[in-house]
This record gives C-alpha cells, structure tokens and sequence, in this order.
C-alpha cells in the first residue's frame, strides 16, 4: 500500500490506542509495527477484555483489516530492567503470531528457550553447512513381494559437534522460515547425487534416491538449474535422483513447478498424500510419477472397515492412474499384510530400516547385490 499508507495506519492505532488506554495505562510505538503497553489488572479476565477492545478498534483501517498478535508479560520483580520485561512480552507475541487458535498469549518460561534455540540455529548454520556439520541420512524404500531394497529417501541431520545429534523438526520450520533451507537442500541434493555415482563407481547396481524439494523452491526458478547443474557434475542418470514435492495447500505453485520439472525429465514424488489440503485436485493438475501415502493418513485409514475401504480405493485409483503408490511410516505386521492384501508393494518405515548413515545404507546394498548374485549362482 505503499509508505504514506503505512504511515497513516500507525498514527491510527496510536490515536486508538490515546482512546482506549486510560489513566495509569501507558502505550509506546517500540518500533515499526510494534506497540507496548504497560497497564495494571486484577484479574486475567479484565485484562483479557481491554486487549479484545484494543483488538476491535484497531483491526480495520481504510475496509484494510488487520490481524494483530498480543503478547503479555505479567510483572512479577519490579526490580527487572525494562527491556528484559519488553523481551519477555515479544517472546509471547511472537508465539502468537505462529499460533492458529488464539492472538493472545501469556508468556511462558518455554518461550525463552525457544527463542535461544532459534538464536542458536541462525547463528550456527552458515558453520554447520562449511564444516559439513549437516549430514545426510538415507532411508530405505522397500518392495514387500521382493523383500529388498528399492529406493531411499535422503534426509538431513545436524550433528553439531557440542550438541550433538540436532533433528529436522528443531532446525527446519527456522531455516524454511529465513530461507537458509535452499542451502541445505542443494547440499543434500548434492550429497544424494555423490552417493549415486559411487554406487555406480563400485560396481553397486544403484537404486534411485529421492530428495526433497522445499516449498521456498516453488516460487522460484533457480531449483531446476541447481538440479541439473548438479547432476551434470556427478555424471549420474537424472532418473535416478528423485523429488519429492509435499502436498500444499498452495496447488497453484506446485502444478507450475511439477510440470517445469517433468519437462526437464524428472520423476515425481507427491509427498504426504491425504495429509489434509487438496490432494486429489493437485494429483488432476500435476504429473506425478508416484503418490507417497502420508503415515497419518495410513493409521488412520487402518482403524475401521471404511478407512481400509478408502485405503483399497486409493490403491486402485494409483493403479489406474498407471502411477506408483509408495506407504510411508510403516511399523507393523499389521500394516504390511494389509497393505499386501490391497496390493501396495512399495514401502518405507521402520518395520523395514530407520534412516541411517550413507556408509550404512551402502553396505546394505551391497549386502543385497552380493546375496542376489548368490542366489543367481
């Protein structure tokens, strides 16, 4: 809307907040779009009212809404400096801000370590990616009727050398968020395809590695220059490396991007298949090679008769859509016999391997090609 507007959206909520605020209720613009207010209350209830009219008299500007974060830090040693206080409230504001259910928040000890966390991460990732603090881990695809090994998935982990092993759920929402992610994507891109070429190298019939291609990818054009760059200079067979794109509520994006990919010759893997948006309109508008069924979904479906109905009748849509269907997450006999009965072949889960170190997974595989060769003997 441009900086006039900006401008004259802060003078309104200062001149609401002038009408809202009484007296012994003080209020500052900190900065930007950040306003504090330091206010008395008795109870939670009361103080919870002022923020909802706060709210109302602020959320519109111009038929422009607005949606406001609020984070309360409740005075409890007077003797704190003031900025250590302001910390405190914008720790809770900013938990606000990711949260889907409520715009108001209290602050709470655990705030703090999240926020050194994330201060942690921003500030040890340019490191870990030149120390190859960040590695890369395979886990194995395999086909229930063969019982071998016919692919993996090539995943990040951080093992930083003071705090050890660091997992993707602490470090990835962070660097997706600041866009640190392209890095380490390329970086395991990278890995993915030095791995296949070795298997190549060695004699090791390689089976296809997958590798995930992040949402931050989708709105933009390098990815595909970076893969192909990168696959030229390990030399491997571009159907060999994989990408799995995750089902987005964003479908617009991945259709675009999926088609861009496939005309450059790569397969296609919908990632998290029924994890909640839109799966079947992305699957009518994008060329997908394999549909991977997400591991909620899968527990889910096996808990009623008609969970495994829909399980059976997507099994048989794939099939008719001539696509390949691969079962993430799986754990159980039980799983496995059900996904056999419905004929899905293609599985990856810790019933079979965890995700290992590619030195592990190589000697799984040669493993494998020496009992193969042994049995043909």
């Amino acid at each position: 809307y441009g900086e006039k507007f900006g401008d004259e959206v802060l003078d309104f909520i200062t001149k609401q907040l002038e009408e809202n605020c009484g007296e012994g209720q003080f209020f500052v613009n900190l900065r930007s779009d950040v306003f504090m207010i330091v206010t008395e209350y008795e109870k939670e209830e009361t103080l919870l009212d002022f923020i909802h009219c706060i709210d109302r008299s602020i959320h519109c500007f111009k038929d422009v809404k607005f949606q406001m974060s609020y984070g309360v830090y409740t005075v409890e040693d007077n003797k704190m400096e003031l900025r250590q206080m302001e910390d405190r409230a914008a720790m809770a504001r900013k938990a606000a801000k990711n949260n889907i259910l409520t715009n108001i928040l209290f602050y709470k000890e655990q705030f703090k370590d999240t926020l050194y966390n994330r201060k942690f991460i921003e500030e040890n990732m340019q490191t870990a990616i030149a120390e190859k603090q960040f590695m890369m881990y395979l886990q194995p695809k395999y086909s229930i009727a063969k019982n071998e090994i016919i692919g993996a998935e090539a995943l990040v982990r951080w093992v930083h050398p003071e705090r050890g092993m660091i997992y993707p759920d602490q470090f990835i929402p962070i660097i997706e968020e600041n866009g640190f992610i392209r890095r380490v994507d390329y970086y395991i891109w990278e890995e993915a395809s030095r791995f296949i070429r070795r298997c190549l190298d060695t004699g090791i019939k390689p089976c296809p590695v997958s590798v995930n291609v992040s949402r931050v990818h989708l709105h933009e054009n390098e990815c595909i220059k970076v893969l192909s760059e990168i696959i030229r200079e390990a030399g491997i067979p571009k159907n060999l490396l994989e990408l799995e794109i995750t089902e987005s509520a964003d479908s617009h994006h991945v259709s675009r991007k999926a088609f861009e990919l496939k005309k450059e010759g790569f397969t296609l893997l919908m990632d998290d298949f029924g994890s909640g948006y839109s799966s079947l309109n992305i699957l009518l508008e994008t060329p997908f090679d394999v549909i991977k069924l997400d591991k909620k979904f899968m527990e889910n479906m096996m808990v009623s008769s008609k969970g495994r109905l829909i399980l059976e009748q997507v099994v048989m849509m794939a099939d008719k859509l001539e696509m390949g269907l691969l079962a993430e997450g799986v754990e159980t006999n039980e799983q496995i016999e059900l996904l056999r009965s419905i004929g899905c072949d293609q599985v990856q889960g810790y019933y079979y391997a965890k995700p290992m170190p590619a030195d592990e997974f190589f000697e799984l595989l040669k493993q494998q090609e020496n009992e193969r060769e042994k049995y043909c003997g």
